[in-house]
């Protein structure tokens, strides 16, 4: 524009003079006198001015035009010698062309030049680089040189699989890349709503609504924060990335990348650096005088040249990238890894500085999921993507994978399916105990198949599992014999003394707590080690001794990872484990071990509690007696506190992980767990809800929970005939609903019933279906049977953990089902046994007083039942919150889960058709009524708040609903 004035602009004077000119022919009468006369006079100067400047502007023109060509032309490389490596040709003076892995150069220049790839894509950085502004450092054909190193620095450095412990077989040689063992994995991202305001969900592609595979996430967005827990993969993530660039830059190959990345031409330069070692270098520059020190800028090229990968590299190679032409990804591992929050911050100010320049063209920052909030936070420019747990088919690719990669290939199929029958193995151990997957990361399936390669198996409990693994991290038997293999096997102490020290270090930071026990100072890792050296060495070469340990580990032992200067294990699994272990071998005497666990509340401490379960874990691989000793010593502690609940719950789901049907241990055991459940017990909602699992894993022997003669043991509590108080009155209960009015008095109760105390438990209910309930229709409405047929339904809706534990409400079931149960147990027993009429339901529930509460109208319904504010976020053990009991003596009535009952809500779930007066000739108990009519059910289920669980709500289910909170009650009694 600023050339368009300089040129244009002067086609204004000859212009003006020509008007001039012009005029001045005009007749006289037309023309002022003063006008007149000065045109008269100046005429020949006139025309000079209009010749001349319209000639000057004409050259300018030319010129502006000139340059413009030239500003759209990119500028040709330097003319270079060049010498060929391989096949192909190489063009010069004007030539083009190349072959194969060859490059194009023209004209003569002072140096020769080596470079292999297709620089289709080198190229596109090299023209970033020397046309950025100012003077740069290198010239065309050493830039290239030196890049070509750097990329072959990053392929080897992050496409290299560094697998430890691997004991060598049949002399082969293990070298495995990343590319051989990677298999990619899902990933929620945060939807980009303000982009699709109008959208409708199912009008939204995967991406937008949330799950999506990693190979296509940097395709989402220039701005990326990866979160995940410890293990799942994120900085595996980050140097495939880092890998498969570099190596499609060097050789001109991009269809990995668009593959794996979805990334396409023209690709960028990766740069992956630690921000945890940057926080630890900006803490080194807070005094510099160069503003430029302690930037994450300036950092990308100390760091690198700390790791010797800019050799030959311009000093100002990353800063005039990064600050032109968006050439360079940037890989941010390790947020999380900044222990202080508040240096957190400045380093996430730093990625967000970094962010914010154009110059960057994309940017993706790992974090642990739990760090990831508050001032860590970065501003909404960067998506959010959370990789998501391994599911099994992802486990079994990927030990595919690895089998196919470590063993020889006529036997890598076979040890595939046997590795994968061992982890399916494993799963279907801990899914029996009700407990969570193990191996759902790429970590623990990586440990987990080295395990596997030099046992032959899978260890069936988990402390042995772990101990197997720390020996894999340690050991260096995957090194051919020599000199150099068993000084590296020595470096730091035998195998032995380092899983000694390292479970003294893991028995250190347990002891100091969640907050400051996850990462250490390596000062402090000193002062916890040299005691041992001292002692074991003498005062003068502990400080060497020390040193020398935990650059092994550091460098070698692969369980304690150094970041930014602070310390901790690469997963808390392995610090729980090594500190059990310590307990267990080095304080060893169990009165000791029970002493240190019940102290300071540690037992009833959600920290300690792996650790606890270890303990008697390792001890069982040594010795049964000494494991159930130490079970029996913390079931034996006796003092009223919550610390004496949490040592009885922690004793028994120790014994249970431990496999021992010792007799006297379990009645200890048992009675202990028991006694919790007494109404003068005082435990808080979580703790009360762990011990009723503990429980039902033992074998809860309550009357009227479990099984008994292959039936269910129904308990069963008598409800009195008399005038009793239905309904609400909104005067006495603010929280009352419209479907709950008017207050009535009821005298539908003529005769008296029986109901059961508890609701129907999962082990209960599993005898239905053991005995193919499932399969006779005579047991089942019309409807209903229609509707198990449609489906295929051969069992309730199963749910996952606490929620199929033998003496928790069976939940799941729908209406159909919960009929069919009461007919088929009708049959077993000769008894009128059936669903409860609202009427029956809300009698047992409220007594006779109208109560708002089963226990009367006051006290806080978190302390009383299994409801939001207990904390428990699942079903409970029947029976839990003994203070709950209504006056019949039925307990759960309010809270754990929703109870069907037999009578009809109607069909709009906002306006029941049946209200109260409850009147049960009007059809509300047809039991053959049409399937669009919604039931009752009462009682309010464990993830509803208060007003949910007065003996007075009503609420409806589809006959067909088998949600998480639906299950069921039955009532002994002739129909009304």
């Amino acid at each position: 524009m600023m050339r368009f004035r300089q040129s244009y602009g002067l086609w204004l004077f000859p212009a003006v003079a020509a008007l001039l000119l012009l005029v001045g022919n005009l007749p006289a009468n037309l023309l002022s006198a003063g006008l007149a006369d000065f045109i008269t006079a100046y005429r020949p100067w006139l025309w000079l001015l209009t010749i001349g400047a319209g000639l000057l502007a004409i050259g300018l023109a030319r010129r502006d035009r000139q340059r413009a060509k030239t500003d759209a032309t990119p500028p040709r490389p330097a003319q270079t010698k060049a010498r060929l490596q391989g096949a192909g040709a190489i063009g010069q003076h004007g030539g083009v062309a190349a072959g194969q892995r060859g490059m194009a150069l023209a004209g003569p220049a002072s140096e020769n030049l080596l470079i292999t790839g297709d620089h289709n894509h080198a190229t596109y950085i090299h023209t970033v680089y020397l046309q950025a502004p100012g003077q740069a450092e290198a010239n065309e054909a050493a830039f290239a040189q030196a890049l070509d190193r750097y990329l072959q620095w990053v392929t080897n450095r992050y496409g290299q699989l560094n697998l430890r412990g691997i004991e060598r077989r049949e002399q082969q040689a293990l070298s495995l890349t990343l590319d051989d063992v990677y298999v990619s994995l899902a990933a929620t991202v945060t939807p980009v709503r303000q982009q699709h305001p109008t959208m409708a969900e199912d009008e939204l592609d995967a991406s937008q609504r949330g799950l999506i595979d990693m190979d296509e996430l940097l395709a989402l967005s220039s701005r990326l924060m990866l979160v995940g827990g410890p293990g799942s993969g994120k900085s595996t993530y980050l140097q495939i990335i880092a890998a498969t660039l570099a190596a499609a830059l060097r050789t001109g190959n991009t269809q990995q990348v668009e593959a794996t990345l979805g990334l396409v031409d023209p690709l960028p330069l990766p740069i992956l650096i630690t921000l945890s070692e940057y926080n630890h270098y900006r803490r080194q520059q807070t005094d510099s005088a160069d503003p430029r020190q302690g930037t994450l800028t300036a950092f990308i090229t100390h760091a690198l040249i700390r790791q010797e990968a800019l050799i030959g590299l311009p000093g100002d190679f990353f800063t005039r990238l990064l600050m032109q032409g968006r050439a360079c990804l940037l890989l941010l591992d390790g947020l999380d890894e900044v222990a202080d929050e508040r240096e957190r911050w400045l380093v996430r100010q730093a990625v967000e500085n970094v962010a914010n320049n154009g110059g960057v063209r994309q940017i993706v920052v790992t974090c642990r999921t739990h760090a990831y909030q508050g001032e860590a936070v970065l501003p909404e420019s960067f998506r959010v993507a959370t990789v998501q747990p391994m599911t099994p088919e992802q486990v079994t690719a990927l030990s595919a994978r690895w089998c196919a990669a470590v063993y020889p290939a006529r036997s890598a199929a076979q040890e595939a399916v046997r590795l994968q029958a061992a982890i399916a193995h494993l799963e279907a151990l801990r899914t029996a105990r009700h407990e969570t997957r193990l191996v759902e990361t790429p970590l623990l399936v990586t440990i987990v198949a080295i395990v596997h390669y030099n046992q032959r198996r899978l260890p069936d409990e988990r402390a042995e599992l772990y101990e197997k693994c720390v020996d894999v991290l340690l050991a260096e038997r995957h090194h051919g014999p020599s000199e150099t293999t068993f000084a590296l096997a020595d470096w730091g102490g035998s195998l032995s003394e380092k899983r000694n020290l390292l479970a003294l270090l893991a028995f250190q930071m347990m002891s100091a707590g969640a907050e400051a026990g996850r990462r250490v100072s390596e000062a402090q890792l000193r002062a916890w080690l040299r005691p041992h050296f001292v002692r074991k060495q003498g005062a003068e070469g502990a400080d060497a001794a020390v040193a020398t340990f935990i650059r092994a580990m550091r460098e070698r032992g692969s369980l304690l990872d150094e970041r930014g200067g602070e310390y901790g294990f690469i997963h808390l699994t392995f610090q729980e484990y090594l500190c059990a272990f310590y307990l267990a071998e080095s304080v060893r005497e169990i009165e000791r071990i029970a002493q240190f666990l019940t102290t300071d509340d540690r037992i009833s401490d959600s920290w300690w509690r792996e650790t606890v379960l270890l303990t008697v874990g390792h001890l069982g691989l040594r010795s049964q007696e000494s494991a159930l000793a130490l079970v029996r010593r913390l079931a034996q502690r006796n003092s009223p506190d919550e610390a004496t609940v949490a040592a009885a719950e922690v004793a028994a789901t120790a014994l249970v992980e431990l496999g021992n049907q010792d007799a006297e241990t379990k009645t200890l055991v048992t009675d202990r767990l028991l006694h919790l459940f007494t109404p003068t017990v005082k435990i808080a909602g979580p703790m009360r809800g762990r011990a009723g699992v503990a429980l039902g894993k033992l074998g809860d022997p309550r009357p009227g929970v479990e099984v008994k003669g292959g039936l269910p043991d129904i308990a069963w509590v008598m409800v009195e005939a008399g005038l009793f108080l239905i309904g609400s009155d909104k005067a006495h209960d603010r929280l009352a609903y419209d479907s709950e009015l008017p207050p009535f008095t009821c005298d539908l109760i003529r005769w008296p019933y029986q109901i059961s105390r508890y609701p129907i438990t999962v082990a209960q209910y599993q005898c239905f279906v053991d005995a193919g309930g499932y399969d006779q229709e005579a047991y089942w409405t019309e409807d209903g049977w229609a509707w198990r047929i449609a489906g295929q339904i051969t069992e309730p809706e199963r749910f996952d953990g606490r929620f199929e534990t033998p003496n928790h409400p069976q939940v799941g079931v729908s209406w159909y089902e919960a009929v069919a149960f009461c007919n088929w147990l009708a049959k077993q027993t000769h008894l009128p046994i059936r669903l409860p009429t609202e009427a029956e339901w809300e009698r047992a529930a409220r007594h006779t007083d109208g109560r708002i509460y089963p226990w009367g109208h006051h006290g806080a319904p978190a302390d009383h039942c299994n409801m939001a504010n207990t904390g428990i976020g699942a079903t409970s053990a029947v029976g839990a919150f003994p203070s709950g009991e209504a006056e019949c003596g039925a307990l759960d009535m309010v809270g754990n889960a929703w109870e069907w009952t037999s009578s009809l809500w109607g069909e709009d779930w906002q306006k029941p058709v049946y209200r109260y007066p409850y009147d049960p000739t009007d059809g509300r108990e047809d039991l053959a009524a049409p399937s669009a009519l919604k039931r009752v059910v009462r009682g309010g289920p464990f993830v509803n708040v208060h007003d949910y669980v007065r003996c007075a709500v009503r609420s409806w289910g589809n006959p067909d609903n088998r949600q998480d909170s639906y299950g069921l009650r039955i009532l002994c009694a002739p129909g009304l």
